[in-house]
């Protein structure tokens, strides 16, 4: 069994980026503002085991210190994978929820 870890920052999400800036899904999973802290909570209610690192600025914006999640997921070798995208997608349906 391994462990795959993902980063994941709030840019991510964030509805005002374009997908050169760093949104990863569809506008209709995204939101304004998007901040650790409700990456914390929707990572919480989904049940995934992560780590909160804060005061790192995301690259394409090196001014601003946003802090990032790190998911940790188990992989094991008779389950499907989850993949960083599927992650993202219930991260993004949690957050509108």
């Amino acid at each position: 069994m391994t462990q795959k870890e993902f980063v994941i920052w709030p840019a991510y999400f964030d509805i005002q980026n374009s997908r050169s800036k760093g949104r990863k899904l569809n506008k209709e999973f995204c939101t304004r503002n998007v901040k650790l802290k409700d990456l914390v909570s929707a990572a919480k209610k989904l049940g995934y085991s992560y780590e909160q690192v804060n005061s790192k600025a995301y690259p394409k914006e090196p001014w601003e210190n946003i802090g990032y999640l790190k998911i940790k997921i188990k992989n094991e070798e008779n389950s499907e994978s989850s993949g960083k995208y599927e992650i993202l997608l219930k991260i993004g349906k949690q957050l509108l929820a």
